[in-house]
């Protein structure tokens, strides 16, 4: 597995995903929950991240 995009807008987030996705390349958002029941974002830094499950896609 291997990040490909961070950031605290959700939207961007699932729009890249559903590109991946329509082409094939399997994803996973990781973080999405955590800062979905907070509903805010850490001073960590904590943001949802894109990640790409196949490290050759």
């Amino acid at each position: 597995m291997r990040k490909v995009y961070e950031s605290s807008a959700f939207e961007k987030l699932g729009h890249f995903q559903s590109i991946l996705e329509s082409v094939g390349i399997a994803t996973l958002i990781k973080n999405e929950a955590l800062n979905e029941a907070l509903g805010v974002f850490s001073a960590a830094g904590d943001y949802p991240e894109l990640w790409v499950m196949d490290d050759g896609d």
